[in-house]
């Protein structure tokens, strides 16, 4: 049995890799590391992840699958976008600050086709410079090594291996839509489908209501429960702009809107051209704060 530490973000790949981990008989321990710069996005991972890990205990034990208590908030904005791979090295920090002895390897769900395949020595090399801030012998002594257990596995077998009970949570997609705030008792969302991740997954053709951005989706928090209905989105007439940064008033509008929430604007199709051309006048001015245009 091995001892293992997996950053887990609540995606495919890292839920597969735990769930691997825990047929094989090994003990788990996982770790969170919350990026500040997409809020709508990290209050949903957190939402699917937390009842992942409550279901993986359910199926396993408690004791075999352990949550570190403590998130390292880190902001990463669009000033961001010049370096390759950003997450890569909040990872390994985040890992590192986490790591006692008692671990045999330090596991990261890296996979076939990922970008950051092609750059494992470099990752390693990054992962092994921090030992020369080790102060505790011991530790020294015993730091565990950096694996990547699935890179020759595809997210197409993956889909097909994990259960459904895990894969039906798996979280992705980057700029969801929120119909519900904060306040709320029961949390009300879809994924965007124009996406990175959820145009990947299109691209598979698997799971359909796993990914898919015609289900409505929703998290009741008294009841701990989620459930989702079929209801296909049309993507000619929605414009959705994603805040980067500050809190913002649209014009005609007295909402003031917060970073990473999800903002819808309903055009005429006849309209969309010239007001995304406004926007971006606006911008290139300094009047607005920065924004993702995604259709859908």
């Amino acid at each position: 049995m091995k001892n293992v530490l997996v950053p887990y973000s609540g995606g495919l790949d890292s839920t597969y890799l735990i769930w691997k981990n825990l047929k094989e008989g090994n003990k788990v321990t996982v770790i969170y590391l919350e990026i500040e710069n997409n809020y709508t996005k990290v209050e949903l991972e957190k939402i699917h992840r937390t009842e992942i890990i409550k279901r993986f205990r359910n199926e396993f034990s408690y004791s075999q699958l352990e949550e570190k208590s403590y998130n390292y908030k880190i902001r990463v904005d669009y000033h961001s976008v010049g370096y390759s791979l950003i997450q890569v090295p909040i990872w390994i920090l985040g890992m590192f600050l986490t790591l006692e002895p008692c671990y045999d390897e330090v596991q990261m769900g890296y996979v076939m086709n990922d970008d950051a395949i092609s750059y494992l020595d470099e990752i390693r090399n990054l992962y092994e410079a921090h030992k020369i801030f080790v102060t505790d012998i011991n530790q020294l002594e015993k730091f565990p090594k950096l694996t990547f257990p699935i890179i020759k596995m595809k997210k197409e077998e993956m889909i097909h291996a994990l259960p459904k009970q895990y894969l039906e949570l798996v979280y992705s997609c980057e700029n969801p839509r929120i119909k519900s705030d904060n306040s709320s008792a029961i949390v009300e969302y879809s994924y965007c489908g124009n996406c990175v991740p959820c145009e990947r997954y299109k691209r598979i053709g698997y799971a359909e209501e796993v990914f898919s951005p015609n289900y409505d989706r929703k998290y009741d928090k008294g009841k701990d429960e989620f459930s989702k209905v079929y209801n296909p989105h049309d993507s000619k007439d929605l414009m959705c702009l994603t805040p980067l940064e500050k809190p913002y008033i649209f014009p005609d509008s007295s909402t003031l809107h917060y970073p990473g929430e999800q903002l819808s604007l309903c055009f005429e199709e006849s309209e969309i051209e010239g007001k995304i051309e406004e926007e971006k006048a606006e911008i290139d001015h300094g009047s607005l704060p920065s924004f993702n245009v995604v259709k859908g």
